[in-house]
């Protein structure tokens, strides 16, 4: 039998027609997206993005708020509720860039914000203000008289990792013994 013969019984065969016919456009339309679901992917790639954008910002600028706070404050004025807000500052600024990169390694951010706007600020994390923010802590918990013993561990910051290591950019300048604690 070739394959002729085999394709004009398939063909004679109502039945062998109708399920093969139904597997192919079952498969073509769950393998492929039509340009309106495009769109609308795209459109919710952009509207996370838009959205990590604002939520990062707000984050950014309560630490950086509460850094400079810190800062700008003379030695003898210094509270324990200092260390605190810039220790939760810090920590609720690293978790939504934590949250931000595994937006972009679940494929859930547009690559343009990507490459754009979260990929360098989470290279400027990972080399900058992750070491500084340890150091800061560190430093202000001893002036206090408190031990803080926080420090730069690797583990808590796998998704950024991943995220400068798939983008271009290198380990962190934290994971080198100088910069930690």
């Amino acid at each position: 039998m070739t394959v002729t013969d085999l394709a004009m019984s398939a063909i004679s065969n109502p039945f062998l027609t109708y399920a093969l016919g139904g597997v192919s456009g079952f498969a073509a339309t769950r393998f492929t997206m039509t340009k309106a679901e495009k769109s609308a992917v795209s459109q919710k790639k952009y509207e996370n993005s838009v959205k990590h954008k604002k939520d990062k910002e707000d984050y950014a600028n309560k630490f950086a708020a509460a850094m400079a706070a810190y800062v700008n404050k003379p030695k003898d004025e210094l509270k324990l509720d200092d260390l605190i807000t810039v220790a939760n500052s810090g920590n609720m600024y690293f978790n939504e860039l934590r949250i931000i990169s595994d937006a972009i390694l679940g494929g859930h951010i547009d690559a343009s914000s990507r490459d754009r706007t979260f990929v360098p600020d989470i290279h400027e994390a990972l080399m900058k203000t992750i070491p500084q923010y340890y150091k800061t802590i560190n430093a202000a918990a001893e002036k206090l008289g408190v031990r803080y013993g926080g420090e730069y561990k690797e583990e808590n910051y796998e998704s950024l990792i991943a995220v400068a290591e798939k983008y271009g950019t290198t380990r962190t300048a934290a994971s080198s013994p100088s910069t930690t604690g």
